[in-house]
């Protein structure tokens, strides 16, 4: 939404001495403007996101503003496949019972076929949100990739094993040797460790229990500290 991002683009190239390339990540609201898409010519990659393949599914998920339509969004990313010369990363956060069934899937993969990406970024809404909101379940991610894709790959870190499971025991050891470091907010854990927030809770709880760490405020926000 930045009015002449390729100038930004190419200040950053020229003060980096085109050492590191130039990623832009974009909800693709605004990529149907061709000045738009133009702009973000001098970038090397774009990761732009697409969350439902459907109208209904698309205003569920994204709430757009006024004049914002899927039909809109799908254009420019097709249009921009055409025009930019770099990678295109396709994001696509999956969220149960919303964007994730069968039908959604198979027209994710019918848009998905006319864009092109180089690559399908699976992401997961591991972090803390407005409303109460599910992961899939694991059996279902693995469908979805399959439908989707080789390129189709899960970039979140995340856990669907059942309690006491190895992976808790790693998350409860993550949060605990992260607290050791310095003292960390439940948003701060769940940002740094990209984990399911009601994971990170069950298993500070149990730290608490075991007083292997403490929690403390400080100008009313809640923070937890090590005991070590």
């Amino acid at each position: 939404m930045h009015k002449g991002l390729d100038k930004v683009i190419a200040v950053i190239k020229k003060v980096t001495q085109n050492k590191y390339p130039v990623a832009v990540i974009t909800n693709s609201s605004l990529l149907y403007k061709g000045e738009v898409r133009d702009e973000l010519g001098k970038a090397d990659l774009i990761v732009p996101s697409l969350d439902a393949a459907t109208e209904k599914t698309f205003s569920k998920i994204n709430r757009p503003a006024k004049g914002i339509t899927l039909k809109r969004i799908v254009s420019g990313l097709i249009s921009l496949r055409k025009e930019f010369k770099g990678k295109i990363w396709l994001e696509i956060m999956l969220i149960s019972g919303i964007n994730d069934s069968k039908r959604e899937i198979d027209k994710f993969r019918e848009i998905i076929d006319k864009i092109n990406p180089d690559k399908i970024q699976l992401n997961l809404p591991v972090r803390p949100a407005g409303v109460k909101i599910s992961l899939p379940s694991r059996s279902k991610i693995e469908m979805i990739k399959k439908v989707l894709g080789k390129t189709a790959k899960v970039v979140v870190k995340f856990s669907l094993k059942k309690k006491g499971g190895k992976a808790y025991e790693n998350l409860k050891r993550d949060i605990f040797n992260f607290l050791k470091v310095r003292p960390a907010t439940l948003e701060d854990l769940t940002r740094s460790l990209t984990a399911n927030p009601n994971e990170i809770v069950k298993q500070l709880s149990l730290l608490l229990a075991r007083k292997k760490i403490k929690m403390s405020r400080i100008r009313g926000v809640k923070y937890f500290v090590s005991n070590d």
